[in-house]
């Protein structure tokens, strides 16, 4: 039987938020293998709990089962970044039109307010903050428009963005001056959203993700 705690959320989903953070953290690398009895002794629930919590991690592409091996923390090629980052380009430019369209006051405030919040975030040297308000800025443009599959697309391929950056920080730490430039860039496309320049908007986006892949792919193969 599914515990369920306060607000409805089972024990679970809990446990499976506090790996999901550890894998962020870099508390368990790429790559490392997630022993079910050391977790479920570390965080005090039972072994069908972290079970539990592993498959909501396998189905959201934080970890990968291998058959007679275990579970471990998803690790990314090169190859598999710039997969990643083809998809993202495709889907989310879809995403981008549908919600320039809808973009009403509400949802202005709501993306400005996650660009504000990357910043401050990077004034204060929190990477780790700074990027999710972004991360979560583009998965906002995937929800928007209400498109359940393109959302649930672009906020799986977005999680795997996640562990790419984890990745890619261990191998080679982003400066503050990147972070800055991706904030910059990302508060000229939600401009070009307001601005109801679809075509410009699509083509900065598309520009920005040439931009990552390449760093990123540079990053990855140090």
């Amino acid at each position: 039987m599914t515990t369920r705690i306060a607000g409805g959320i089972t024990r679970a989903e809990t446990t499976a938020e506090t790996i999901r953070a550890d894998i962020l953290t870099g508390r368990y690398l790429s790559g490392e293998r997630l022993i079910e009895i050391k977790i479920a002794e570390a965080l005090a629930v039972s072994q069908n709990t972290v079970r539990d919590a592993l498959r909501i991690l396998e189905h959201e592409g934080w970890v990968i089962k291998q058959p007679r091996r275990g579970v471990y923390v998803r690790t990314f090629s090169a190859a598999d970044a710039a997969e990643v980052c083809a998809l993202i380009a495709a889907i989310e430019t879809v995403a981008l039109e549908a919600t320039i369209r809808v973009l009403d006051r509400v949802l202005r405030a709501e993306m400005n307010g996650m660009i504000a919040a990357a910043r401050k975030a990077s004034y204060n040297a929190d990477w780790h903050q700074a990027y999710e308000h972004l991360l979560r800025f583009h998965i906002r443009i995937g929800t928007a428009a209400n498109r359940p599959l393109t959302a649930q697309l672009l906020e799986s391929l977005y999680n795997q963005v996640r562990l790419i950056e984890s990745l890619r920080m261990a191998r080679s730490p982003r400066s503050a001056d990147d972070l800055t430039g991706q904030i910059d860039a990302n508060e000229r496309l939600l401009r070009l959203m307001e601005a109801g320049t679809t075509e410009a908007a699509c083509q900065h986006l598309r520009d920005q993700l040439t931009i990552y892949t390449s760093e990123t792919l540079d990053a990855l193969r140090m």
